[in-house]
């Protein structure tokens, strides 16, 4: 589900594993190994051009999107719209107090959202 957003007209942002893999391009590292208590503006703004929808990425550059977000959003909006849109991306729900890996070894453990394996013959 694209995130939509108001900024010169609607923008639809989205993490998918394509953004994903731009995103690790840039970074020249594993998406979770990105230290994000460390990033600049530049960082946000090529994470936030990475999950555009494609016909935005075409039409927008990463200086015409850094443009439009500094003249319709403040730097907080900015951030919060990146947490939803990786919230969104990798199924986070806004209260879920357990990260997503502990929520999945619970779920193992306990054979909830587990579908059979097939192997191979």
């Amino acid at each position: 589900m694209f995130i939509e957003i108001e900024l010169d007209k609607i923008r639809s942002f989205k993490m998918t594993m394509a953004a994903q893999k731009r995103i690790e391009s840039h970074f020249k590292k594993p998406f979770a190994g990105i230290d994000q208590e460390n990033l600049f503006v530049d960082d946000y703004v090529i994470m936030l051009h990475a999950c555009l929808k494609k016909d935005d990425r075409d039409e927008l550059n990463k200086n015409q999107l850094f443009e439009i977000l500094d003249e319709n959003l403040n730097c907080k909006e900015v951030y919060e719209l990146f947490t939803k849109i990786i919230m969104e991306g990798f199924g986070i729900e806004k209260d879920d107090p357990k990260p997503p890996e502990e929520k999945q070894e619970q779920e193992e453990q306990s054979g909830i959202g587990v579908e059979p394996y097939e192997t191979l013959s």
